[in-house]
């Protein structure tokens, strides 16, 4: 992409008698030239892509998007508690070989009674030691999956 270097237009021949939606304006080709360049402004340079394509960005976004895998880093039962950095609900999750950009629930039911309304959710990252912090708002036995998007 490139910028629209040409200087700002001014009105040479209005032409009165042509209507408005049939002629192109000094304001038209301005307008023209400022949403080009700030396009172009936004954008940035290609070249500058951490990608094999640097000629277009939904190629680079596509080839990003070919490498975000995700693996299951934590599977197993254990029972969660309620009080607020308890440290029994901290558990190791399984190394990722790969840069990961999120940790997520993929699920968490409680083993007896799922449909008791109980929340589960991830709480602070210890990403040093491969550890997570999980929280809940009932104490019981939960079943837990957790998965990493990453990159490799």
């Amino acid at each position: 992409m490139a910028k629209i270097t040409w200087a700002n237009k001014t009105t040479l021949n209005p032409q009165p008698s042509i209507a408005r939606e049939n002629k192109c304006t000094n304001a038209d080709l301005n307008e023209i030239k400022s949403v080009v360049n700030t396009n172009d402004d936004n954008v940035g340079d290609l070249s500058d892509l951490n990608t094999t394509d640097k000629t277009s960005i939904v190629g680079a976004i596509n080839e990003v998007k070919g490498q975000l895998k995700t693996v299951e880093v934590y599977k197993g039962t254990l029972t969660l508690y309620t009080t607020e950095g308890d440290s029994r609900n901290v558990i190791t999750l399984n190394a990722v070989s790969g840069t990961v950009l999120m940790y997520f629930l993929t699920y968490a039911w409680p083993r007896e009674n799922w449909n008791n309304g109980a929340i589960v959710e991830l709480g602070a990252m210890f990403p040093q030691t491969n550890k997570v912090y999980l929280k809940t708002t009932s104490q019981q036995s939960y079943n837990i999956q957790i998965s990493a998007l990453y990159i490799e």
